[in-house]
C-alpha cells in the first residue's frame, strides 16, 4: 500500500519539524511538503496533489480557513484537516463550511494524530473528541441538526448498526468487513442515511449520534 501524502502547513517551523518526524516515524505516512503560509499552502496543494493537509487555521498572508476555500475548490481530492490551537465552534463551523474534512486540536497525541490522518485519508472525518459538544450545539443552533429523528422516520436494526460504527470512527472499509458487504455499498448506504435523516455529511451524522444515542448499544 502506498504511504499517504501529506501537505504540513504551520506558520511555526518547530511545530512542522516535529509533526513530521512523529507521523513518518509511525510508518504509512510520507510528508511530501510543508507551508508556512496560506498562499504557499495553495499552490503546493496544486503542484503536490496530496492526500491530506494537515492546515493551521492563524497563517500570515491569507489565514488558514480561506486558503481551505481555495484548496477545496482547486484540489478537492485533498482531504484538509484543521490542527490547530483554537477550540471555538465559530472558527471549526467556518472551516467546515470552507471545505475541511475534519478539526483537531494540536494538544492531540501523535500516535492520536497519526491515526487521524489515516482515517481522513480513508474518508472519515476526524473530530477532536472533546470538540463533539460544541459542534452538535453549533449545528443546533444554526438549525442544521434535527432537535430528533424527523418525525415519522425509524432507523432499522441494520441502519443503527451502521450509525454506531461511524460514532465509532471506523473507515467504510472496516463497516464493510464487519457487516460483510463491499465498500461501494457501504458509500450508499451512508448516503441513503444521511438523506433519510435530513443530514449532509459524515460530521453531522457523527454529532446526531452523539447526541440523540442512535446507536447500537454493546
Amino acid at each position: 500500500m502506498n504511504p499517504i501524502r501529506v501537505l504540513l502547513v504551520d506558520d511555526h517551523k518547530l511545530f512542522r519539524q516535529g509533526t513530521a518526524a512523529a507521523l513518518t516515524t509511525m510508518g504509512g505516512v510520507d510528508v511530501v511538503g510543508e507551508a508556512e503560509d496560506g498562499l504557499a499552502a495553495v499552490e503546493l496543494a496544486r503542484s503536490l496533489r496530496p492526500d491530506v493537509i494537515l492546515m493551521d487555521l492563524s497563517l500570515p498572508g491569507i489565514d488558514g480557513i480561506e486558503a481551505t476555500g481555495r484548496i477545496a475548490k482547486e484540489s478537492p481530492d485533498s482531504r484538509i484537516v484543521v490542527l490547530t490551537y483554537h477550540d471555538d465552534e465559530t472558527r471549526m463551523m467556518a472551516a467546515l463550511r470552507a471545505g475541511a474534512k475534519g478539526y483537531l486540536l494540536k494538544t492531540v497525541a501523535p500516535e492520536e494524530l497519526w491515526a487521524h490522518v489515516r482515517a481522513a485519508a480513508a474518508g472519515e472525518t476526524p473530530i477532536s473528541g472533546s470538540l463533539t459538544l460544541r459542534l452538535i450545539n453549533a449545528l443546533e443552533q444554526r438549525h442544521l441538526l434535527p432537535s430528533d429523528e424527523p418525525e415519522g422516520v425509524a432507523l432499522t436494526p441494520r441502519e443503527r448498526e451502521l450509525v454506531d460504527l461511524v460514532a465509532r470512527g471506523h473507515t467504510n472499509r472496516e463497516i464493510g468487513k464487519t457487516l460483510f458487504m463491499s465498500e461501494s455499498t457501504v458509500k450508499l448506504h451512508l448516503r441513503n442515511l444521511l438523506r433519510k435523516l435530513h443530514l449532509h455529511s459524515r460530521a453531522e451524522l457523527i454529532a446526531h449520534a452523539a447526541r440523540t444515542g442512535a446507536a447500537v448499544t454493546h
